[in-house]
């Protein structure tokens, strides 16, 4: 069901709905951090800061950048900067290339890498611990090899972490050979990297050059891989395969449309540890991409029709797959699902990113490029975690303004769930007056509170929240992350127009 809850177009200085929510807000001082545009950006809760960690791939050294700054807890001031990245030789690049990272607990992380052997032929996977709080690292220790072909075909890893930190997965995909069909090994370890079983599994496909896998494994051990078939004469389709630990078959569960709607997003997330899925899936008319394209830009993206959700039991069992079919949407993609017991609240965004390179020349050095994002809204809805059906969808349209070279940092929606009720954060350009006959316009933080049932409980613009709203304000509400840090105690980010200057803030409900 698809029915519009309400439309965000506040030219005056309006509240529509009273919220009974009230609100505290502290902010820190001003930090100069890192351009955060294509980068992968987390925070991490430690006993005395609070840690953000950024990562990028650095095409000069083909290797990942990663590095570490921690704030004071209490001043939300910029502390300490860290290199957690491989470390480069004087001359060249380092042989080993760093491949993922999961946390185990609180500052403490395990850090994967991977480099060929003396030979070139093998591809050996290498594990070190990390306190990201302060830049310790252990020794790397080797975990497992590829047997390979060549330096540029020895196979590749996959890593996943359980959320209680308890077991580990590797995938193992091997190096190419034509005509010879398609070998996986799963690997899984428990949290002090002793391996606890094993799997190897021969696809009825031939080998591909580049498999398209996602890996995930749960609290109890079972390991779950979702794989993109690519077949001629037919539309690519995904499966998910899962293999209970100690079991030694690896069970397939095709979510293969018989309209052939496409799986344009996959939204792998667990609830109380046990795996879910949600899937965007494109309309039928869509391309293989999932893509469609419009001179505006308002409904390019991807053209979503439906939400495909797949759960499984604590013991690894199939429970459902089931697909909610919707109104066609532009440019939608899945930023957040909040779980609890009775409901899944699925957050999604309406936003398009254009990027646009200098030169017309692929092989040109010194390339630069400019970026620009625009949203249409938000849309959310409720899934019953017993069923997997999307029980209701709404849309929320705003009309704010283009914007460029800031990471769409002002036209996405923060969101947590207070209550039982899910609260949306965004920002809402609002007109004030200026005390002498005419106004100005300044983005505004907007809070609704929206009921299980799909109602708007609330909504206030939060004109007290010390970001936006006055004329002379230097800071915006920044929507791209939010951390809880307690009970109705979240921490927020002020940006200073498309700077790279930040001030971290406390809202207290």
């Amino acid at each position: 069901m698809m029915r519009k809850l309400f439309s965000c177009v506040l030219p005056m200085l309006l509240i529509g709905i009273t919220n009974t929510y009230g609100q505290e807000f502290d902010w820190g001082y001003s930090i100069r951090l890192d351009d955060e545009t294509e980068k992968s950006i987390s925070y991490v809760l430690g006993e005395d800061e609070i840690v953000r960690l950024s990562s990028v791939y650095d095409l000069d050294i083909f290797n990942y950048k990663i590095s570490s700054n921690t704030l004071n807890y209490e001043t939300l001031d910029k502390t300490n900067t860290f290199d957690l990245g491989i470390s480069q030789p004087i001359m060249g690049s380092a042989s080993a290339t760093h491949l993922n990272m999961h946390q185990r607990d609180g500052t403490n992380f395990i850090f994967f890498s991977y480099e060929p052997a003396e030979d070139a032929s093998k591809n050996r996977l290498f594990y070190q611990e990390v306190d990201v709080s302060n830049g310790k690292k252990s020794d790397r220790k080797l975990v497992t090899v590829i047997e390979g072909k060549s330096i540029m075909n020895n196979g590749q890893f996959l890593t996943a972490s359980s959320e209680n930190g308890a077991f580990l997965a590797v995938l193992k995909e091997p190096a190419f050979y034509k005509k010879t069909p398609q070998k996986i090994e799963i690997l899984l370890f428990d949290s002090s990297m002793q391996r606890v079983d094993s799997i190897v599994h021969e696809f009825p496909t031939a080998a591909e050059r580049a498999p398209q896998h996602m890996l995930e494994v749960d609290n109890s051990g079972n390991v779950y891989l979702i794989k993109r078939f690519d077949l001629k004469k037919q539309k690519p389709y995904h499966s998910i395969f899962n293999w209970k630990r100690g079991s030694s078959v690896l069970k397939e569960h095709s979510l293969k449309q018989e309209d052939n709607y496409q799986l344009a997003q996959i939204y792998p997330y667990f609830h109380n540890g046990i795996f879910n899925m949600a899937a965007i899936l494109t309309d039928v008319g869509a391309t293989t991409f999932g893509m469609k394209v419009d001179m505006d830009g308002r409904h390019s993206g991807t053209s979503a029709q439906a939400l495909l959700c797949t759960a499984f039991s604590a013991d690894g069992t199939h429970r459902y797959t089931k697909r909610s079919n919707f109104d066609v949407v532009s440019n939608l993609s899945l930023k957040r699902v909040h779980s609890s017991e009775d409901a899944h609240w699925m957050v999604f965004e309406r936003m398009q990113v254009e990027k646009e390179s200098s030169s017309d020349d692929p092989f040109a050095k010194d390339v630069t490029y400019s970026y620009s994002y625009l949203s249409n809204g938000f849309m959310i809805g409720l899934v019953n975690p017993e069923t997997g059906e999307l029980s209701w969808s709404e849309k929320i349209d705003t009309q704010e303004r283009d914007t460029y070279h800031d990471n769409g940092a002002y036209l996405s929606v923060l969101s947590f769930v207070n209550n039982g009720n899910l609260a949306l954060l965004y920002n809402v350009t609002m007109e004030y007056p200026d005390g002498g006959g005419k106004t100005y316009k300044r983005r505004t933080p907007n809070l609704d509170i929206i009921s299980k049932s799909g109602d708007l409980l609330s909504s206030k613009a939060l004109t007290d929240a010390g970001v936006g709203v006055k004329k002379d304000a230097t800071y915006d509400l920044d929507t791209d992350h939010m951390i809880q840090l307690g009970p109705n105690k979240y921490l927020l980010r002020g940006r200073q127009g498309r700077s790279h200057v930040y001030k971290y803030g406390v809202m207290r409900l």
